[in-house]
């Protein structure tokens, strides 16, 4: 189990009851919010819940008395002794799940090493598997996700669960506390998650009330001076406590300690982990005391006391005047008047000692402060001093509530002003002090009563006996206006805010407004008013034809100069000139109005009818025709009140006439101007120009692309008009023998090759018809022609191909060959072919890009080569038995030559060949094969003969005089040399023989001494070199038996 010890010195820390926590904000939710706290939600089970995120109604924090409905109204939903707690989850299906966690970071000095929380279950039995039931889980965390051990808790729904109470299906546990011992983790951050969920067939739920705080891992020693007993409690959410004395529980008590004697105590947590606490006793001396001299009626008393062994936590007071003063380190406190009176001090420590000390003091009378402000208008204020005292006033102090002061008796004082600063309330301080430094303040509000600023606006032109509206403009601070009076300069007034006046001259006159606001304060101002004399406007009337009419000006100004003319002529048009000119747009009569203005801005008007004569209207109508034909002219002029009685044509430069109706011939197509002018018996004239149209004559043309002899020549009409549209086209290929073609984009096929000019015809949509002449070109073929050499052969067989084409104009520049196997654009191409038969093709392009084809089928015939192939049997043997059997696996053949690389060969099939039998090496066997076309085919394998020993080494030697096995007896093959050296059992060389004789080497027992071995196993090593040159070593043991 983990275990952890903390040693205090002197403890004497009060563990506080529900509601305490160090540095852990809202984790007991007294901001009646989630703050800290980080939600999440998602499924079970199992639960698993990915969304970040608080949820009403999933997370819920509760308050109140009320009880949990599903528990039978048993469960509280606030745990006893707080104010709020969570709930986590609800009474709602469908396999939810929430999670709340809160994340700590472990102070250095323990003050919140101990996360003390309480929970509570609500649960629905299913029935189901435990891995499928709703369920509550807590797990704390490191800083790197780590599960801390001993901190897991899970328990999901069931009957019967320890701890836990029914009510019907709902299986619920009432509040119990837990505390998690953060100790190890000081100076790191750990994270607390707790979890519910529902069951995960979604048919039934799950979820959990919760509340925390952070308090110490400390012990707390109480051990007052006067006391013989020492209380000390550990810290509370533990399953068990086990102390150093014996006694089990969270307290333990003891009679006279000795100072500084330890005490220790075992926590074990309801997961199974250990923690240890020690505690030195030391008993706390606590010596009240605060300054006692003789103070003012406002007293402030300061805390001097101290504490032994512990920390003062609580004052309470008695100023013997019947008030107290309760828990208040250094109070201040007003007595009722000045005399003496005992001031009691009670001094309680952490741990709960108490002591008291009782004072007398003397309180000294204290001055009276009082002054006067009389009311004012404006920021400038004068205070009157009032102040009494029973002794020698000897300071003075004002403060004006606006950051300035001053030490005068009766100070006078500006104040910013309200309209920039936005105060106009502050409260004023005086503060007076008498020879005994006793002092009284009284404080008095004032308001700063704004003087008004008045303005007003005015129209920016006054005509006489014209309307004038004036308009209030003034200001006046925080308060409001109460009183107008104007003066107009003319013998007339007015006391609206906002006056009309009507002014019967001309002139400047001084306009007057005095303004006063509601506190009486008053201001005037004097504004010039500038009234305008008035025009006669005034203009003669014209009449005339439907030409431009000048309108003449001939207004009277009245001695002020005229700067605007406004003219409406009665048609929906006007103009700002004095004297403008005007056409109307028929005739008739109108009412035109004339309106002007002086340099006053004062303004006339005047309005007069006038009659226009009318003006004809010039038209005329044509007949398009083409070039050279003529274009006729009709006139269609009209005049509404008039007859017309002359026309004048001009039809092209140098061309009038005055006939009522014309015509004129053009040589070119396109717009012609014409112009017309008639007259009436009046005189009134108009003119129009309009442009005669001569239709476009069409502009035939046509390509033909050159093309090869019997390909289709495609005729591309290139033909075009600037206006209308060509209807029909004739085409005469009589000069390529071909007969007249309408169509207006043909394709032929001329029947030789040659130049031939051809004809197209052209006709518009008006009539007009052109023509035009282009010549067409038929380039002749090729002849495309080859021959092959040889034409049959072996594979591979190299062949040469010959290019005899022809062409009778121009050349051949592309040979395209079609090889059966690959392809070649030279003329003369050569190429290998393997078995096989192969059709050959040619193509050949002329300079004109005419082509022309040619395929000799089974051109060339190739005859299959015979596959060798044989397979040695071995590949490889020893000199002592260099026999081979070759194989012949060849195919396609009909007779076989063999080499065997050693000078000898054979004719065989399949051969079997015996080497020398003292020549190692590797020789290399070729195969020929020949098939019935004289082809051939080869391959060549490598055989080797390698060198090869035989040794035998009995194990065993037997001297006992039978003349059997007496000597130790090596037989070989192909040895040449050899040397066997004898070992004991501790590695000493004990015997040795060397030579090879007869293929053997013997050895008879005699060790190196020269004298026979004794019976024994002994080891050995025996070198030897072979007939090629290869040296070996074998090692073994011999037995020696006598």
């Amino acid at each position: 189990m983990k275990k952890l010890v903390l040693l205090l010195a002197s403890l004497s820390v009060i563990i506080q009851f529900a509601g305490a926590q160090t540095t852990c904000a809202n984790s007991n939710f007294s901001m009646n919010n989630f703050t800290n706290w980080t939600g999440r939600t998602g499924t079970c089970c199992p639960i698993n819940i990915p969304t970040v995120g608080i949820v009403p109604g999933r997370h819920t924090v509760m308050t109140g008395t009320g009880m949990d409905p599903n528990t039978g109204n048993n469960l509280p939903v606030v745990c006893p002794g707080y104010a709020f707690s969570a709930r986590l989850g609800n009474s709602g299906t469908g396999a939810q799940a929430e999670g709340l966690s809160y994340t700590i970071n472990v102070a250095l000095d323990s003050s919140n090493a101990l996360f003390y929380y309480n929970y509570a279950v609500v649960m629905e039995d299913p029935g189901h598997t435990p891995a499928q039931q709703p369920r509550f889980e807590l797990q704390v965390r490191d800083a790197f996700g780590n599960i801390i051990p001993c901190t897991s808790y899970l328990v999901s729904a069931a009957a019967n669960i320890p701890g836990f109470q029914s009510t019907g299906s709902v299986r619920w546990k009432p509040w119990e506390s837990v505390g998690v011992d953060l100790s190890p983790f000081i100076g790191q951050q750990v994270t607390i998650e707790m979890r519910t969920g529902d069951c995960s067939q979604s048919g039934h739920y799950g979820y959990a009330y919760i509340v925390a705080e952070c308090r110490p891992m400390k012990l707390s020693v109480s051990y007052c001076y006067g006391s013989n007993t020492a209380v000390i409690t550990a810290p509370p959410g533990f399953a068990s406590y086990q102390w150093s004395d014996g006694t089990t529980g969270q307290s333990t008590s003891v009679v006279n300690p000795v100072p500084g004697q330890t005490l220790t105590v075992q926590l074990i947590s309801i997961s199974g982990c250990q923690a240890q606490l020690i505690a030195k006793l030391y008993q706390t001396v606590i010596t009240p005391d605060f300054a006692d001299t003789t103070i003012c009626k406002n007293a402030q008393f300061t805390d001097l006391s101290t504490a032994l062994y512990g920390i003062n936590v609580q004052w309470d007071w008695d100023f013997g005047d019947g008030t107290t003063a309760p828990n208040t380190q250094s109070p201040a406190h007003t007595f009722p008047g000045g005399g003496t009176y005992n001031v009691e001090l009670v001094v309680t420590s952490d741990n709960g000692c108490k002591d008291s000390i009782t004072k007398t003091v003397t309180i000294d009378n204290v001055p009276t402060s009082a002054f006067a402000a009389p009311q004012v208008c404006g920021n400038e204020w004068s205070f009157i001093n009032n102040s009494v005292g029973n002794n020698i006033l000897t300071g003075i102090q004002w403060n004006f509530g606006d950051n300035s002061s001053s030490n005068d008796t009766n100070p006078v004082h500006v104040y910013p002003d309200p309209n920039l600063s936005g105060v106009w309330n502050y409260n004023v301080e005086l503060i007076t002090t008498n020879e005994n430094n006793c002092s009284d303040t009284v404080v008095v509000p004032i308001t700063i009563h704004d003087i008004p600023e008045a303005d007003y606006n005015f129209p920016a032109v006054i005509c006489k006996n014209g309307i004038a509206n004036f308009t209030d403009s003034s200001f006046v601070g925080n308060e409001n206006m109460a009183a107008w009076n104007w003066d107009f300069a003319d013998g007339s007034s007015a006391t609206t805010q906002n006056p009309q006046h009507s002014f019967t001259n001309s002139g400047i006159f001084p306009v007057q407004l005095i303004v006063e606001s509601t506190n009486g304060c008053r201001d005037t101002i004097v504004q010039n008013i500038d009234v305008g004399e008035v025009p006669i406007a005034d203009f003669p009337l014209p009449n005339a034809c439907g030409v431009q009419i000048v309108f003449a000006d001939s207004t009277n100004d009245q001695g002020q100069p005229i700067v605007a003319w406004d003219w409406d002529f009665g048609d929906g048009s006007g103009s700002n000139l004095q004297n403008p000119q005007h056409l109307f747009p028929a005739n008739g009569q109108y009412t035109v109005e004339l309106i002007v203005e002086n340099s006053s801005g004062c303004s006339d008007t005047v309005s007069k009818l006038i009659t226009a004569f009318d003006k004809p209207v010039a038209d005329f109508s044509f007949v398009s025709a083409c070039p050279l034909n003529p274009i006729n002219m009709t006139d269609q002029s009209t005049a509404i009140y008039d007859a017309i009685t002359s026309w004048t044509w001009i039809t092209s430069p140098g061309n009038m006439v005055t006939t009522q109706n014309t015509s004129d011939t053009y040589t070119t197509a396109g717009y012609k101007p014409v112009t017309l002018m008639v007259s009436t018996a009046f005189g009134c004239s108009d003119t129009i120009v309009k442009n005669v149209y001569v239709y476009e004559l069409p502009k035939p043309d046509f390509s033909a692309a050159p093309v090869c002899e019997g390909f289709v020549t495609q005729i591309v009409n290139n033909s075009q008009i600037d206006t209308g549209s060509i209807v029909a086209y004739q085409y005469d290929l009589s000069a390529a023998g071909l007969p007249m073609n309408p169509n207006a984009a043909p394709g032929v096929v001329i029947p030789s090759w040659g130049v031939y000019n051809v004809q197209l015809v052209a006709y518009s949509n008006n009539g007009c018809v052109d023509s035009v002449v282009r010549a067409i070109t038929v380039h002749p073929n090729p002849d495309a022609a080859f021959t092959v050499f040889p034409d049959n052969g072996c594979s591979p067989l190299q062949v040469s191909f010959a290019d005899q084409s022809t062409i009778p104009q121009g050349s051949i520049v592309m040979h395209d060959w079609d090889l059966d196997l690959g392809y070649s654009n030279l003329q003369n191409p050569n190429f290998t072919y393997g078995t096989g038969q192969y059709d050959i093709s040619l193509t050949v392009t002329s300079d004109k890009g005419c082509i022309d084809s040619i395929t000799d089928v089974n051109a060339v015939i190739v005859h299959p080569d015979p596959v060798a192939f044989f397979d040695p049997s071995p590949n490889s043997n020893s000199v002592i038995e260099p026999y081979f059997q070759f194989d012949n696996q060849s195919t396609g053949y009909v007779s076989s030559f063999w080499t065997f690389g050693d000078g000898t060969a054979s004719t065989e099939q399949s051969p079997f060949h015996i080497y020398p039998n003292d020549v190692v090496g590797s020789y290399d066997v070729s195969l020929v094969v020949t098939n019935q076309f004289g082809c051939l085919d080869s391959i060549v394998e490598r055989v080797y003969v390698y060198d090869d020993h035989v040794i035998y080494i009995p194990n065993t030697v037997t001297q006992n005089a039978d003349g059997i096995n007496e000597v130790l007896t090596i037989y070989g093959t192909n040895i040449v040399n050899a040397e066997l050296l004898i070992f004991n059992r501790w590695g000493e060389k004990v015997g040795h023989a060397k030579g090879w004789q007869m293929d053997r080497l013997t050895w008879d027992g005699t060790g190196s001494n020269g004298k026979p071995l004794k019976q024994d196993t002994y080891s050995y090593k025996l070198f030897y070199s072979v007939t090629s040159g290869k040296d070996f070593e074998k090692v073994g043991h011999v037995n020696i038996l006598r």
